[in-house]
């Protein structure tokens, strides 16, 4: 795992220090998670906190862009948003956890319409798009197992986790694209990501192996470094070719 969180760390520099970038931005949105304590429809907005993240792309080709991300929240969920005739209320269970993380993801606007906004690029003012990569996330749990009527047989079952921790994420996402301009772009999109911890509560059943997760939601905007647009110039630059140098 040491070894995993080095690498993606390693990637993450080389991208920023040798990668030429289109584009730098910030993302707003709400952050959600699920695990030791389910989040179900019914009460998942009352445990959404926000999220905000900045990021760096690489401009690939007219489809395919490379992002490196980095974002902060604190992921919270508790027990007492369910209604008290549910047994999870009388529970109790409650949990909050500041959390940072890394991700670098490719993005593949398989689906674009509306205008050209330039002569040389098939690039529209519409896009759909998917994102897939790889992550770390730092995070440090505070649990609390003190509800009215949390029962032995599941504090005995279960392991408590303060520590701060590292764990690798892999980010899954959906997204849309709007380009107001052919320097700014607005997107929304949702971000799935996968831990290899099930300790982001800092509650661990020890007879289960199940991991947890969070989703994230929201909109960000961002500026492309270009002086091209299809108005002003019939040359052969696309998006980024004029982003400043490192």
């Amino acid at each position: 795992m040491r070894k995993s969180l080095i690498l993606v760390v390693f990637i993450a520099l080389k991208f920023i220090v040798v990668a030429q970038v289109s584009e730098v931005g910030v993302a707003l949105g709400g952050a959600v998670y699920n695990g030791t304590i389910d989040i179900t429809l019914n009460n998942f907005l009352p445990q959404t906190t926000p999220i905000f993240g900045v990021f760096g792309k690489y401009r690939i080709n007219d489809v395919v862009f490379i992002r490196a991300q980095i974002s902060h929240t604190e992921l919270y969920a508790d027990e007492k948003k369910y209604p008290s005739s549910d047994w999870r209320f009388q529970r109790g269970l409650n949990f909050k956890t500041p959390l940072n993380e890394l991700i670098i993801a490719g993005e593949w606007h398989f689906f674009s319409f509306g205008e050209a906004l330039s002569n040389t690029s098939s690039l529209k003012q519409y896009s759909f798009y998917v994102l897939g990569g790889v992550g770390a996330t730092n995070f440090t749990p505070h649990p609390l197992a003190d509800g009215n009527n949390v029962p032995d047989t599941f504090l005995s079952s279960t392991e408590l986790q303060t520590n701060n921790k590292t764990t690798l994420v892999i980010p899954v996402g959906i997204g849309a694209r709007y380009m107001f301009s052919y320097n700014l772009a607005l997107s929304g999109e949702i971000i799935g990501r996968k831990t290899f911890s099930s300790y982001l509560d800092g509650l661990r059943a020890i007879t289960s192996n199940r991991d947890d997760y969070y989703f994230s939601g929201g909109i960000s905007i961002a500026y492309v470094f270009s002086n091209n647009s299809k108005n002003r110039s019939n040359s052969s630059k696309n998006f980024g070719s004029n982003c400043p140098k490192f």
